[in-house]
């Protein structure tokens, strides 16, 4: 039988650390499906291997990054991303061409590597909805596209609604579940260091980093208000909040920085809850619906969210734990939260142990496959 080969486009801050890619390959994989990688990584460094999960990758250092930092000149950028891919698979041909992220958008349009292709959007392609003609660049884009994807059924609604979607059976959700790998992974305990400082205190863990929209200040501030937890924050800190998160919140909060995805159940199964925000400052927040976020009932942590409607409907449906009056942006909102979920939380434990196999990747085996037919 004739080899089934699919090559990701892809630009992500890590492939070990982008949980959707890694899912995305082992079902393409599990259908048959042999699947290689070519990327930029957000810190331009260049990169050559194997994943972990078996996909042969190639990362490359875009010349134009290098002189143009920011967001300058976009679409140099991704033009040169383009030619490199032209002249790595020449010779080459795919059954698809999987794309992901609007960044990658300009491959739809100039089809560097032969194959039916496939835009996967991460997130809303607000950079593509700002005006008339961008809007009807997009609509080119989608005519391109053999398939498209979008994270959950909100963020489509939304596309409909302010009229990005024209061909509405090309689309296909794929909501970012946790996979049965991450369901299966051990309870291991919690890293030495961490351990040493959290004691036998409990803590909330912040799955989302230090950056503003996630309200790290807030939460800090409820937690040394409310006086009775620490917290563990997993991810980047934004450096505008370094300095005041070491000056005055170093006793209740531990730093782990980056941790790979299947390495974070270390942190997820000790926590005494999860706390998942993000900030209503664009659709792309307001929808959002992450992949953290199902991690925690995954591993049957009872979560604190804010007023997100995907967030929302999940926690009313499951009862699994507290959804704030707003946002996140206000520290007495989130203390109301923390007391909430600490009067009920036998219960909360309970709802949130009950849904751990509930929302599984492995569930949209069907629609992946309907994807690639």
């Amino acid at each position: 039988m004739k080899e089934r080969k699919i090559l990701m486009l892809v630009r992500t801050s890590g492939l070990e650390y982008d949980d959707r890619i890694r899912k995305e390959a082992i079902s393409l994989k599990t259908l048959g499906y042999s699947v290689s990688i070519l990327a930029n990584y957000t810190s331009n460094n260049p990169e050559k291997g194997v994943t972990q999960y078996g996909a042969p990758y190639k990362v490359y250092s875009l010349i134009t990054r290098k002189i143009f930092p920011s967001a300058k000149l976009l679409p140099l950028k991704m033009f040169e991303f383009w030619l490199r891919v032209f002249f790595d698979t020449l010779f080459k041909r795919f059954d698809y061409v999987w794309v992901h992220e609007e960044y990658m958008a300009l491959n739809i349009l100039l089809k560097p590597a032969r194959g039916k292709y496939i835009f996967d959007l991460h997130e809303l392609p607000l950079f593509l909805a700002k005006n008339k003609k961008m809007i009807q660049l997009y609509h080119k884009i989608e005519s391109k596209s053999h398939k498209l994807i979008v994270a959950n059924a909100d963020r489509l609604n939304y596309m409909i609604e302010t009229g990005l979607v024209i061909n509405k059976s090309k689309y296909y959700i794929l909501n970012n579940f946790p996979d049965k790998v991450f369901l299966d992974l051990p309870v291991n305990n919690l890293p030495e260091k961490a351990k040493n400082f959290i004691v036998n205190s409990q803590y909330l863990l912040m799955q989302g980093g230090g950056h503003s929209d996630r309200y790290p200040l807030q939460v800090l501030s409820a937690i040394k208000k409310h006086g009775k937890y620490k917290a563990i924050i997993v991810g980047p800190v934004a450096k505008e909040f370094e300095a005041q998160i070491k000056n005055d919140y170093q006793n209740i909060v531990y730093l782990a920085g980056y941790i790979k995805q299947l390495e974070l159940n270390q942190y997820i199964d000790h926590a005494w809850s999860s706390i998942i925000l993000y900030g209503h400052t664009g659709e792309n927040n307001i929808y959002c619906e992450p992949n953290r976020f199902y991690q925690a009932l995954n591993r049957g942590v009872p979560v604190i969210a804010g007023n997100n409607p995907p967030m929302k409907r999940i926690i009313n449906e499951t009862k699994a734990g507290v959804v704030l009056k707003t946002d996140g942006s206000l520290v007495d909102d989130i203390i109301k939260g923390i007391t909430e979920l600490e009067e009920n939380y036998t219960l909360f434990k309970q709802k949130a142990e009950s849904v751990k196999e509930k929302y599984i990747w492995e569930a949209q085996t069907e629609i992946i496959n309907k994807i690639v037919k």
